[in-house]
């Protein structure tokens, strides 16, 4: 028999105590003997000319839906039955019924008590597993087995994800996975947990439908739209990623806020205190190579090549930990995007001075295999695009690591076509692409 969860008062008074104990022993037998003494004595009790004739009198409906949400709460599966195939006198009560109390069905309830054997009785009753609990949360009942302190497991994001696989591994994970073989919206519920950095509810679905949860979902997104400096309102589009992806740009953004002085990152980072974002991303960071353990791709990886891959977006954000993530995998390093530019011309396009953290994204690059000659649809390389960057500095270090690593790949693309740039910093100094001053 389960713990008992958080029980919610039945207003039932002390004679009726034995029918509750009924319950918690799942004494189906007593239910009913104990169920028709209440209703004989309410009959006696009442002299109204309907009941006249009658040899009991049928409970309240509410009654039997809290007799039912105790019964789900205690795992009293035959108890349970007793009530919804009708052999209990009175009401019977409804399967997908929303508790006015407490705002949920009697699935949510079982859901969260980790009570299976009411869970598989009320799936083969056909109980709804959309169904949402009227509160503040608004959860299906997959995500209330999912956040119940049954889940709570001694782990960090100090420690790797094949110790959190382990530990799961010991833990009873039937009743979410009854409900996650029902649950259509399990994608849903899989995005919402990635996004807080429940990183123990994640493994536990990857666990049990790793295909649903690396399945393709639609993402709302939200663009400002600036007009000649100014905000003109914003652009709202639905987005065909994976739970991947939306992790992977999150730790993204996080880390933007971390290193952003800009008025817009500022406002928004605001509302949330420095500590928790660090945190989040940590455990974001976890979720990557999680989600990578089970197999997840990005979407875009397959697709469109409007859609900047990760790994160009996290060259494009500058961020060390994303990319070595992401190169873990067997992706292709001189994969491009819709002009053409790989992961290693972004890199050399943002590359601001000689950042400790961004030159070794660029050795990160050149490590697995980044192609110094590629050209993008202009016909320009990874070092032309470090040359027209216009950032003196910049460009020797990356030059420095350039002919380390490719010595003929670099010298031939700097110097065939000679690409000449003009620095206005320098009053007209000019830098050719073997960054070679020009009086």
């Amino acid at each position: 028999m389960n713990t008992k969860c958080e029980s919610e008062d039945l207003n039932i008074s002390d004679r009726e105590n034995p029918l509750i104990k009924s319950i918690v022993r799942d004494d189906r037998v007593e239910l009913v003997s104990q169920v028709k003494r209440l209703a004989a004595s309410n009959k006696a009790n009442t002299s109204s000319e309907q009941n006249r004739g009658r040899l009991y009198q049928p409970m309240d409906r509410s009654l039997v839906s809290k007799l039912l949400h105790l019964c789900c709460e205690f795992d009293s599966a035959d108890c349970a039955a007793a009530l919804l195939n009708g052999d209990i006198i009175g009401r019977v009560p409804l399967i997908n019924e929303i508790d006015r109390d407490t705002g949920r069905s009697p699935l949510h309830t079982a859901a969260e008590c980790h009570s299976c054997r009411c869970i598989e009785l009320l799936l083969r009753k056909r109980a709804r597993t959309d169904l949402k609990t009227k509160d503040s949360c608004a959860h299906v009942a997959l995500e209330r087995s999912l956040r119940c302190s049954r889940m709570d497991v001694d782990w960090s994001s100090e420690q790797s994800v094949d110790e959190l696989i382990l530990l799961l591994g010991d833990t009873d994970l039937t009743a979410i996975r009854l409900l996650s073989e029902k649950t259509k919206e399990i994608i849903d519920v899989a995005y919402s947990i990635a996004m807080e950095g429940k990183v123990v509810l994640l493994a536990a679905l990857l666990m049990l439908a790793a295909d649903k949860v690396t399945s393709v979902l639609e993402v709302r997104n939200e663009v400002d739209l600036v007009l000649e400096g100014k905000a003109e309102g914003h652009l709202s589009f639905k987005e065909k990623m994976t739970v991947y992806d939306c992790v992977i740009r999150e730790a993204l953004f996080l880390k933007q806020l971390g290193n952003s002085t800009s008025l817009k990152v500022i406002k928004r980072s605001s509302k949330l205190i420095k500590n928790e974002n660090e945190e989040l991303r940590k455990l974001l960071l976890c979720e990557i190579e999680l989600l990578q353990f089970f197999g997840a791709v990005p979407w875009s990886a397959s697709t469109d090549k409007r859609v900047a891959s990760p790994l160009i977006l996290a060259s494009q954000a500058g961020d060390e930990a994303v990319m070595k993530l992401i190169l873990q995998t067997n992706i292709d390093v001189n994969d491009a995007d819709a002009d053409g530019n790989t992961a290693l011309h972004w890199c050399l396009k943002v590359l601001k001075g000689s950042s400790p953290e961004q030159l070794r994204i660029l050795l990160l690059l050149l490590n697995h295999g980044a192609r110094v000659s590629q050209k993008n649809k202009l016909g320009l390389t990874a070092s032309h695009i470090a040359a027209a960057n216009g950032n003196p500095q910049a460009l020797e270090a990356s030059h420095d690591i350039l002919i380390r690593f490719h010595l003929p790949l670099f010298v031939d693309a700097f110097v065939i076509p000679l690409l000449v740039i003009t620095d206005p910093s320098t009053s007209g100094s000019l830098y050719c692409s073997r960054n070679i001053r020009i009086e």
